[in-house]
């Protein structure tokens, strides 16, 4: 292109940029089925919902998914993607790598595994009852993202462990997913502890059905509940070519990551399960017995 047509294009060069950036603006749109309550400036929130029951066709009424989310030490790359081990024979060249690093007994390698291990999710439905943050997601369904701690809470309700019922022998296991007089509304509250979020003083309230036990209402909010196991579908997760390609890519060299000190012990052959198995996740893996026995 001359200076000449880019002096008769430039007048219209602003309004073509303006559209083009209202373009990008909706592509990165946000999801509006997933909530979150606003955060305070001091990393706090709190609300109460609602856990919902699973749609007529799935049985469990969360699903789990895996994740990576690290930096490369050198050059400061991220490598943020869902691990493939989300699904029951699903391969992750990550986690293969750790199990490989694990495998060697070195700490220097066990201290990067752990900085790259997975990370679990659960995701569930939500009824948003009272949301001061934002008051119009009030009456609303939504897809709910929560962390290992609030999940041992809803689990101490499904299945009480054995110390809760030491303490309190009346303790009895509680469908909190119900819409029912077993369900209950949870008290979510947020606060920000060595500098993440914790949720460790979210409470459930006493059980009661919702919205008095009005099926008009408990067969509206059922109809909008989201399917979940869309979310865990294969073309979820990348393959583990393109995995190991985005690996590479965000890696590079990565010996500066890796001892290269010899180990004390001839590092073994370890089996796919084993990989995983050995690849900790940051918070543990809960054994969800309850609604996992209901699956099975």
């Amino acid at each position: 292109m001359s200076f000449a047509d880019y002096k008769n294009k430039n007048k219209s060069s602003l309004e073509e940029l303006q559209k083009s950036l209202e373009a990008s603006k909706q592509v990165y749109k946000e999801d509006e089925r997933f909530w979150f309550p606003v955060l305070d400036k001091s990393g706090s929130a709190s609300a109460i919902i609602r856990l919902l029951p699973p749609v007529s066709s799935e049985v469990c009424p969360w699903v789990k998914i895996y994740s990576h989310g690290f930096q490369n030490p050198v050059g400061g790359a991220w490598f943020i993607e869902q691990c493939p081990t989300s699904l029951p024979a699903g391969q992750c060249p990550v986690c293969k790598k750790n199990g490989e690093l694990w495998a060697t007994g070195l700490e220097e390698n066990k201290a990067t595994v752990r900085k790259r291990s997975r990370r679990t999710t659960y995701l569930c439905n939500v009824l948003v009852l009272n949301n001061p943050s934002r008051p119009e997601d009030n009456g609303q369904v939504r897809l709910f993202k929560f962390r290992e701690s609030l999940m041992k809470l809803i689990l101490n309700r499904l299945s009480p462990e054995k110390e809760l019922l030491a303490l309190n022998p009346n303790l009895k296991p509680q469908n909190v997913f119900s819409l029912f007089e077993d369900g209950s509304a949870l008290t979510f509250i947020i606060k920000k502890k060595d500098g993440f979020c914790n949720y460790e003083s979210s409470t459930f309230n006493s059980p009661s059905a919702l919205y008095g036990g009005d099926e008009s209402k408990l067969a509206a909010v059922y109809d909008k509940i989201y399917p979940l196991q869309p979310f865990l579908a294969a073309d979820q997760f990348k393959p583990y070519d393109k995995l190991l390609e985005r690996w590479n890519k965000v890696m590079g060299d990565n010996s500066a990551s890796v001892s290269t000190k010899a180990a004390t012990t001839t590092p073994k052959k370890v089996s796919v399960a084993e990989v995983v198995e050995n690849t900790p996740s940051d918070e543990g893996d809960t054994a969800l017995s309850y609604f996992e026995s209901l699956v099975k």
